[in-house]
């Protein structure tokens, strides 16, 4: 019901606006709190005031000075202690039209509300026919009398006309020297209906208002930059979110063109259709909005076009895109690696079938020439070719191996005994380090149970290789173990050449080869390495062997009770 209420007002307004209010012959005009002109009605404009061009936005006192015989009639605008009490103003303005004189009468009705406490409505009648009469009338005298209630009218010199219900009682008026109760009546009407419409233009006026004022408190409190584009698209209105954003003040981006805050010809486009646009539909588009500071910010902007101080112009919504900007490209991003990961999936697959069955032919028949070239100058090469086709299966292998590692998110943990895997590696080695005749021994001896998982020894393995690799023949590697409290730190100590503290922090990298000018190698044993560890949520790294010459390399575990 309240909704309908709302809009019967409205309604009554918009009816009073374009036809009783341009149609009456009686001036009426609504200004704001400083007695200028926000609307005035067709009579005052054109018959009161035909030679003034533009009144909206002028005080009152100038367009009546402007039109009168004297000023002298405007001191009444000084009596501001009777316009705060509310009290209506009736005076009479003389006119001037090129030939003779007319008279004006105005008076001011304050508009007050619970919301919307500051401003007037002026009624303006032409009553030179009156004042015609004056020297006939008696006010006071023994024909008739009027009572006012207004008592600023009552101590005014001049020709006074009270609202209707100031008016208590009219007894015979002479006008020419004769009773004419016609003139009475139609006095009467008019000031009625002047009340009546009155109360529809302060009702329509506070509607007006609370609208106005809702909008604007919408428009200030919005978390979003709203800016107010006029249909050449100045900058009209902006609230502070915006001015925030942009980083300038309010006054800074009054009047400033579209082009200097938002990118691209499109928001020009934009509002030509909705300038042209019958329907005043809502249009949605991105942008860029550039900052004082000149930062780009990805924007998408609603426009809609409105009528804002009885003025069509366009309201543009914008909201920050960079978020979902963010979110559309790690999307896309997270498209191409699953692309990639398929990819090296399939890779994987070809280096574990597809490549490594050829390698095991090349290997088998390799070994069979050896045996047949053996003294032979052939052997030679057969042994080269042996060597470098165990490189590849090597490669191969670790390429695998790694590739699966990186696959794994959870392994399964178990309670391990460490010696006895150190053991189980040194054994595996037997034959590379006997070759080189390096001692390979355990420092420490008794139980160390740690958390893991079985793949842990392929990182004994690792280690232990690449120290029999770098290491000089008839020289000493050693496993060791620290107890760091709830971890505990296994080393390999060797005697070879050592890592460069400048490469310390890069040798667990995939394809990092240990002093790469010496010895050749495809750096992926010490990737998988980190990954083991990573998955195990422990650490790895490299320091100089405190016992000599040589490195160790190490990794924390965690201990298991």
């Amino acid at each position: 019901m309240e909704y309908d209420a709302v809009k019967h007002i409205e309604c009554i307004y918009n009816v009073l606006t374009s036809d009783i209010l341009d149609h009456l012959k009686v001036g009426v005009a609504v200004l704001d709190s400083d007695l200028k002109v926000k609307w005035a009605n067709h009579f005052l404009m054109h018959e009161l005031c035909g030679q003034i061009n533009h009144v909206v936005g002028v005080e009152i006192s100038q367009i009546l000075s402007s039109i009168s015989n004297s000023s002298e009639c405007f001191r009444h605008f000084d009596v501001t202690d009777q316009l705060c009490n509310g009290e209506r103003v009736v005076l009479h303005t003389p006119l001037k039209n090129g030939v003779g004189h007319r008279w004006l009468e105005h008076r001011l009705s304050p508009i007050s509300s619970d919301i919307y406490n500051e401003g007037w409505i002026g009624y303006f009648y032409d009553i030179t026919d009156q004042m015609k009469s004056k020297d006939s009338l008696s006010l006071f005298g023994d024909h008739g009398y009027i009572s006012f209630d207004n008592a600023l009218c009552e101590r005014s010199e001049r020709y006074l006309l009270s609202p209707s219900e100031s008016i208590k009682k009219y007894t015979d008026l002479l006008l020419d020297g004769e009773v004419n109760e016609e003139r009475i009546h139609a006095i009467e009407e008019i000031q009625a209906n002047a009340e009546k419409l009155n109360g529809l233009v302060r009702s329509a006026t506070m509607y007006m208002g609370k609208t106005e004022f809702k909008f604007k408190t919408l428009f200030e409190n919005t978390s979003d930059p709203m800016v107010i584009f006029d249909l050449d698209g100045k900058i009209w209105e902006i609230n502070q979110v915006a001015c925030d954003v942009l980083g300038y003040s309010y006054f800074e981006l009054l009047g400033m063109d579209h082009s200097m805050i938002y990118d691209g010809g499109s928001l020009t486009e934009t509002i030509n259709i909705l300038k042209d646009s019958e329907k005043k539909p809502s249009i949605l588009l991105e942008s860029f909005c550039n900052t004082r500071d000149g930062v780009c910010i990805p924007v998408e902007l609603n426009c809609r076009l409105i009528d804002y101080e009885e003025k069509p112009v366009v309201l543009i919504t914008s909201r920050d895109m960079s978020e979902r900007k963010h979110i559309e490209h790690l999307s896309r991003t997270n498209k191409e690696l699953k692309c990639l990961h398929d990819t090296k999936d399939v890779f994987v697959d070809i280096l574990r079938h597809d490549l490594m069955n050829p390698a095991g032919v090349v290997k088998g028949y390799s070994e069979l020439l050896s045996k047949q070239v053996e003294g032979s100058m052939m052997e030679k090469y057969v042994r080269m070719i042996r060597k470098n086709n165990n490189k590849i299966i090597d490669l191969i292998e670790s390429a695998s191996k790694y590739a699966k590692l990186e696959s794994i998110e959870d392994i399964v943990f178990e309670r391990l005994d460490l010696i006895p895997i150190l053991k189980n590696v040194i054994e595996d080695f037997e034959p590379h380090s006997s070759k080189k005749s390096i001692d390979v021994s355990i420092a420490v001896s008794g139980e160390w149970h740690v958390y893991a998982n079985p793949m842990v020894d392929t990182v004994f393995a690792n280690y232990l290789s690449n120290a029999i690799k770098y290491s000089p023949e008839g020289s000493k590697v050693e496993f060791d173990v620290d107890d760091l409290g709830d971890m505990c730190k296994v080393l390999v100590k060797d005697n070879g050449i050592g890592v460069l503290d400048e490469d310390k922090p890069f040798v667990f990298e995939r394809f990092t080869r240990l002093n790469s000018v010496h010895i050749k190698g495809a750096g992926l044993g010490l990737a998988i390495v980190k990954r083991i560890a990573e998955l195990h949520n422990g650490q790895v790294g490299v320091d100089d062997n405190p016992d000599g010459k040589g490195c160790a390399f190490w990794v924390i575990l965690k201990k298991s009770r």
